[in-house]
């Protein structure tokens, strides 16, 4: 098989074959060549054709799709988000996911918080015009109960805790398959809270357990957005 590209098409040249068709009388040549038509910025495969000679007949070009290439072939994404507070506490946290499918990286660096473990949820909305109270509730799109990182039943905002040095800094990386930044249900947009207490993981009993895992207030806040 070789393979070559030219101005945002690709091509295929796989091994040669013969086919006769005895009801019209017509043989397709050696070889076929499959044309792929592609982003070439992402190098994502957008269509393929088929181009296949038929003896006596010159070339037919036969359109086919092949999705199934796309999401294998996007490049990383990366998100940002800067956390700021009225109670004194900050920070950035990065976010990267190199395919779709993938895991997403997330890494952050916090200030100004006390000492012991921190809820850590990403939120349903990016709107933090009545401060981090209006990024509504955990993100959850499949309307699950509220548990750990590592449960079957979770929100997928659910990234459980970060725990904060005698310092009040945290420094910490999580990788999590909930949480994308690419496809329908990606978090670019959204926000990332920490909350005040630990989260109980929704086995602490309470009758906030299950929705919030009586994480306490929160105290810093951040939209999620694209990074270059």
């Amino acid at each position: 098989m070789k393979a070559f590209k030219t101005n945002g098409l690709c091509f295929v040249l796989p091994a040669q074959h013969s086919q006769t068709n005895h009801t019209k009388g017509t043989v397709t040549s050696n070889p076929t060549l499959i044309m792929l038509a592609c982003n070439p910025r992402t190098n994502a495969l957008l269509a393929c054709f088929h181009l296949v000679y038929i003896r006596g007949m010159g070339a037919l070009l036969v359109g086919t799709l092949c999705g199934g290439y796309l999401r294998s072939h996007i490049k990383m994404v990366k998100g940002v988000a800067v956390l700021n507070s009225s109670e004194g506490v900050s920070g950035t946290i990065l976010f990267e996911q190199e395919t779709e499918g993938a895991p997403t990286t997330v890494t952050g660096n916090l200030f100004g918080l006390k000492p012991g473990p921190h809820g850590f949820h990403v939120h349903a909305l990016g709107d933090t015009t009545n401060g981090c109270m209006s990024t509504g509730p955990h993100y959850n799109p499949h309307g699950k109960e509220h548990g750990a990182p590592d449960d079957e039943v979770r929100h997928a905002g659910d990234l459980g805790n970060v725990t904060v040095g005698e310092d009040g800094t945290a420094k910490f990386t999580i990788v999590d398959k909930q949480i994308p930044l690419i496809g329908s249900q990606s978090i670019i947009g959204r926000a990332v809270v920490v909350h005040a207490d630990a989260d109980d993981l929704g086995k602490g009993g309470h009758e906030l357990s299950k929705s919030t895992g009586n994480a306490g207030g929160r105290v810093a806040c951040g939209i999620i957005g694209l990074q270059a």
